[in-house]
């Protein structure tokens, strides 16, 4: 988390002219390219077949460009024992396992899956297969990719039945045993459509068949997109491309079947949506909804499906996994937009005690809103949201946020969320930007006219929109993947994290009062400033810092103040609280005696002070000044400033958890504290095992910095000549380099970064052009 000291001076770089930018970028969203259909992998044949609680990575064919951000598969389960799932994900998820589909003992079925990859990552063209309680065998088939340059837009509709060989709609009667059909779609998708996507029901089968869907007019592949035995009613969505006369063949290869589709939408080059992939998240699980007892839905009952704490307001349709489980009587569900008429078209066919799943992709009502309806009987539905589509976003034109590392929260601001080792990458939509800050799980921008714009975690976003999801796995909350304004700031000249100091010299904190370190004299820990509130008391602020539990300022005359914890002296104002009643089941608590302060109190003793950082202080005469507990280092606590040793000529203060930076004005850097990971940049190799010191150290190879933020056991340099060092590194592509894991005890350059003119701590930067 970025914890250093942001003083007014150091924010404003001078601007980029925008019309010297030579660079360009294509507007943020991915297009769709359908390819004929292929298949990637058959764990039969492979002799690959999928242990029980365990799982590997496929690697994608050549068809599937590097700079594919999803792909879309057809998953076939077979051949379980017992009952189990199939779930297909992104390669090293790390949030949670959704299943794609269930299946009973000795059953085949079929599900299409879109699932978001990370291009330029080291996994970024693979894609992760793993089972649950009982072993079984997938087959993959590959049916289309999404790129951010090439392909095409989508088209949502309430879903039109198209197709009911039951009442000779679309096709009349029954389709033969090896007998192949056409649907003609013209009357219902414009013409210059690629693809369709639309629900195939196979219903009244005479025998265990499959059925494939594929392009008319060219030879059908050998996949199958449908799995039914007889007698059985199943469902599974399909995307396929179209024939010149946007007709699509349907094959049976077994007895006779009926066949229904409803058409959900279409591909084209005039469509307006683009694609924005996110890491699989349950949204809705009515097993045990608001952390309450089932709430399933009733026959003839239709409950929400609410989505906007995940989508952004822009959002036109959602794609989500829809699994029905406890099913008492013969029913079917249907999803459709809030606020029109219920269509006559279902999504998941059931049978008493089925646990069935089938994608949907359904147009949002107004407020990001879906309703499902359940026919008969009494059903628990459950909704794994995939990704969305909206409107392609405006690229950034001059002075560009640059991001890299984590994403699980969208913390890239590109309308995404994914795995962690993103390479540098700009956030979209946000331009003219003149400072950057993050917190881990939030980044934040201020822009040249004074306002500012959070993405990532809705506890700190500003906007108003803070909530905790109904039945969230993971994360713990919603999120925003594009930037909004923090409402309510402007004419603001400094910010760190959920904190900005406006001109006027006040300081105004939004998001968790953990600790009380909102300033406000709120008392309530568990409170949640959706919009920002102004620190008490504070005047004539110069400077500010943050670090989740304890802020401080830095005012005109010199005086440092500080609010928010104080288990182990983090004020600075000669109290500390009891550890012992601080910290209760195992998590900070404020209640205890001088355990955190509601407003701001003044560091006993500083005067002169000229820059701050989290429990340090440079003074006008060279002088280093540290207080507050470090129980990592030999020099213990203390609930007053002491002087630091051996430290002079600081300008700039940052940190990477317990490692501490601080800029010199000889344009060097220096470090001190945990030196897990390489994170003091000194050269030496800890490994895993931390090797700390309370003497600061060189980083060394470092010259002519400009400025210093930090991450998670990483530490960053902004250069003269407009790159980026980092040293240290971690589990969530820190280094900037697209690795998992990376690791160095030395600086090495941030791939891909130039002209930088500001960064802030985990993984942002502003660049002159995108």
């Amino acid at each position: 988390m970025l914890v250093c000291a942001v003083a007014v001076a150091a924010l404003f770089s001078p601007a980029v002219d925008a019309s010297a930018a030579t660079a360009t970028q294509n507007p943020g969203g991915s297009l769709f390219t359908a390819v004929t259909p292929q298949r990637v992998e058959d764990t039969r044949i492979d002799h690959r077949r999928i242990a029980a609680e365990s799982g590997f990575s496929i690697e994608l064919p050549p068809t599937v460009p590097d700079d594919a951000t999803a792909v879309v598969l057809n998953a076939t389960g077979t051949g379980a024992t017992a009952p189990t799932f199939l779930s297909v994900t992104p390669v090293n998820r790390i949030n949670f396992v959704v299943s794609t589909l269930n299946l009973v003992a000795h059953e085949t079925r079929a599900n299409l899956v879109t699932v978001a990859l990370n291009p330029g990552s080291a996994d970024g063209h693979s894609v992760f297969l793993s089972a649950g309680g009982a072993a079984l065998d997938a087959i993959i088939d590959l049916e289309g990719y999404y790129t951010p340059n090439t392909g095409a837009g989508f088209t949502s509709m309430t879903p039109k039945r198209v197709l009911d060989t039951r009442i000779g709609l679309g096709i009349a009667g029954k389709v033969g045993a090896g007998k192949t059909v056409t649907l003609d779609l013209s009357s219902s998708v414009p013409v210059g459509t690629t693809a369709v996507v639309f629900n195939l029901t196979g219903t009244d089968a005479t025998g265990s068949s499959f059925v494939t869907a594929w392009r008319a007019g060219s030879t059908r592949p050998g996949v199958s997109n449908l799995n039914i035995v007889a007698g059985a009613t199943t469902p599974n969505m399909v995307t396929v491309a179209v024939g010149a006369d946007r007709e699509v063949n349907l094959f049976n290869s077994v007895g006779t079947i009926d066949l229904v589709a409803d058409l959900a939408g279409f591909y084209s080059p005039t469509s307006t949506q683009a694609y924005f992939p996110l890491l699989p998240i349950r949204v809705l699980d009515t097993r045990n909804a608001d952390e309450t007892p089932r709430e399933p839905i009733v026959a003839g009952g239709t409950i929400a499906l609410r989505l906007r704490g995940w989508l952004p307001a822009t959002a036109t349709t959602a794609v989500f996994n829809l699994t029905a489980a406890n099913v008492t009587g013969a029913t079917f569900l249907t999803a459709w937009p809030a606020g029109a008429a219920r269509p006559t078209a279902s999504n998941l066919n059931l049978v008493p005690h089925q646990v069935s799943a089938n994608l949907a992709i359904v147009a949002l009502g107004g407020g990001n809103l879906i309703d499902l309806f359940n026919h008969v009987g009494r059903v628990d539905a459950i909704v794994d949201l995939a990704g969305y589509f909206a409107p392609l976003i405006a690229p950034c034109v001059a002075n560009c946020v640059s991001a890299f590392g984590d994403n699980l929260m969208g913390q890239l601001g590109n309308g995404s969320t994914s795995i962690d080792d993103a390479p540098p990458a700009d956030v979209y939509g946000l331009s003219d930007v003149v400072a950057v800050s993050g917190t881990g799980e939030n980044g934040f921008a201020l822009r040249s006219d004074g306002t500012v714009w959070s993405w990532g975690d809705s506890t700190a976003l500003g906007n108003a929109s803070n909530g905790v999801a109904d039945t969230p796995t993971f994360p713990d909350g919603h999120f925003s993947t594009v930037p909004v304004q923090v409402i309510g700031l402007t004419d603001v000249v400094a910010i760190d994290g959920p904190l900005a100091l406006k001109a006027d010299g006040t300081v105004w904190a939004w998001g968790a009062n953990i600790m009380w370190q909102l300033g406000d004299n709120n008392k309530d820990d568990t409170a949640i400033a959706s919009v920002p509130v102004q620190v008490t008391g504070l005047t004539g602020v110069t400077a500010i810092a943050y670090s989740v539990g304890s802020s401080y300022a830095l005012r005109s005359d010199g005086t440092v103040w500080s609010w928010g914890q104080n288990t182990f002296g983090e004020l600075g104002n000669g109290t500390s609280g009891d550890p012992n009643t601080c910290v209760a089941d195992q998590s900070i608590s404020p209640d205890g005696p001088n355990c955190a302060s509601a407003v701001p109190v003044q560091v006993s003793g500083l005067t002169g002070v000229t820059a701050i950082g989290i429990r340090l202080a440079a003074k006008a005469d060279g002088t280093v000044w540290r207080w507050g507990g470090n129980p990592d280092m030999t020099h213990g606590q203390s609930n007053t400033p002491i002087l630091m040793p051996g430290l002079t000529g600081v300008t700039q203060f940052a940190n990477s958890a317990e490692t501490y930076y601080a800029l010199l004005n000889d344009g060097t850097v220096r470090s001190w504290g945990v030196g897990l990971k390489g994170s003091l940049g000194n050269g030496v190799d800890c490994g895993l095992d931390e090797c700390n010191t309370d003497t600061p150290t060189t980083v060394v190879g470092l010259s002519g910095v400009k400025a210093i933020a930090g991450a998670s056991n990483t530490g960053y340099a902004l250069l003269s000549d407009g790159t980026v060092d980092a040293w240290g590194g971690g589990q969530n592509g820190e280094l900037g380099d697209g690795q998992e894991f990376s690791f160095t005890d030395t600086p090495v350059p941030v791939p891909g970064l130039t002209g930088v003119s500001a960064i802030g701590g985990d993984g942002y930067a502003v660049v002159p052009t995108p």
